[in-house]
């Protein structure tokens, strides 16, 4: 191992040390949710939401670009929780499958990447966070697997841990098979390089 790899390894080890603890556990909040959905309560009261949560000594907060730009003070004390940033901004929250007030109408799931891990690094995040969706279609899968293994060599190259979050979606997904397309995405996360997953509750 080389010298420059190994003090990305270090630098990702410590990252993970700081959310998850010697312990390997963590609580962590999202409420990234304004990248995605239609505003609601939540957005417009996000600050006063998230300094209830900081009180509350949570390990870690994801939140997405934007959110960290404009909440960062709340973070600038010694003992504050991680950040941990949303990097792709995705459309389902649009989708008439998953909300019935759609704003802005959509005939297909699409996702971007809205920030990568050197501009993360700057914004003092301690950890990246990505989809993974399953289940859709398979052109969107694999443009979606090919994005993440590009992240996630990115990250370790500066000293990121890499999280993600794989999401069954669209017509192929029932109440039956959910369970085993979570599996495979665990397994296939597990692949990627993943330093740690956020994964739907069953």
């Amino acid at each position: 191992m080389n010298k420059i790899l190994k003090n990305n390894y270090i630098g990702c080890t410590i990252r993970l040390n700081r959310l998850f603890g010697k312990d390997g556990f963590a609580v962590c909040v999202a409420a990234d949710y304004g990248f995605m959905s239609v505003p609601f309560y939540n957005v417009y009261y996000l600050r006063k939401i998230v300094e209830k949560v900081i009180r509350g000594r949570v390990d870690g907060i994801l939140l997405s670009p934007g959110q960290i730009l404009h909440l960062s003070d709340l973070f600038s004390f010694r003992s504050a929780p991680a950040i941990m940033v949303r990097c792709d901004w995705i459309n389902a929250t649009r989708l008439p499958v998953l909300s019935e007030h759609i704003l802005v109408p959509s005939s297909s799931l699409k996702r971007m990447v809205a920030i990568y891990p050197r501009d993360a690094i700057r914004l003092g995040v301690t950890a990246f966070v990505s989809y993974l969706f399953l289940g859709y279609g398979d052109s969107l899968e694999a443009e979606n697997i090919k994005s993440l293994a590009e992240l996630v060599n990115e990250c370790h190259d500066v000293g990121l841990p890499f999280g993600i979050e794989p999401i069954p979606i669209g017509s192929r997904i029932t109440g039956v098979n959910m369970s085993k397309f979570l599996e495979y995405g665990v397994s296939l996360s597990f692949e990627l390089g993943a330093d740690f997953l956020k994964v739907p509750y069953t």
